[in-house]
């Protein structure tokens, strides 16, 4: 029981510390209903196939359901000193390596951050190239900064059989 209770104080921690940050985010990315519809959905399924007798066991794997949860739900974005992302502990926009720009062909911007030649991560913004672009040199982030147009989406040829 003792185990369940500090799992329920790190959880409750890791949502106190994540709601702050939800506070600094100034350009929010695309929220995908199909994210929050699979998180709930793969939630309740677990809660159901691994339903557990004891009240630890059980505390534990409700917890472990709400934090699916709680990252199919939660907002990521860019602040305006770090970008904001469940996962990312130190966001600071100087340790990466460069931040690169893409538009698509939906008009909406494609951010991806090179932070070593291995680990990089993207968020993609629905607003226009030209709107992120201020945003990053209004904050004087722009030492790192790619810029690509992409002009139109690009599919997978058709292999004919």
């Amino acid at each position: 029981m003792v185990e369940a209770s500090t799992m329920s104080v790190f959880f409750l921690i890791l949502v106190f510390l994540q709601a702050n940050e939800q506070r600094k985010i100034v350009l929010k990315t695309k929220f995908s209903l199909l994210r929050a519809f699979l998180a709930v959905g793969i939630a309740v399924l677990l809660l159901v196939v691994f339903k557990q007798s004891e009240v630890a066991s059980q505390i534990k794997l409700t917890i472990f359901a709400f934090l699916l949860v709680f990252q199919g739900f939660v907002r990521e974005g860019l602040g305006q000193e770090a970008v904001i992302k469940l996962g990312v502990l130190a966001g600071d926009y100087g340790q990466y390596e460069q931040i690169e720009l893409e538009e698509t062909a939906k008009r909406e911007t494609f951010v991806t951050f090179y932070k070593n030649k291995n680990h990089h991560f993207s968020i993609l913004i629905p607003k226009q190239m030209e709107e992120v672009t201020a945003y990053f040199t209004e904050w004087e982030i722009k030492d790192n900064l790619l810029l690509n147009k992409v002009v139109a989406e690009q599919k997978a040829p058709k292999i004919k059989l």
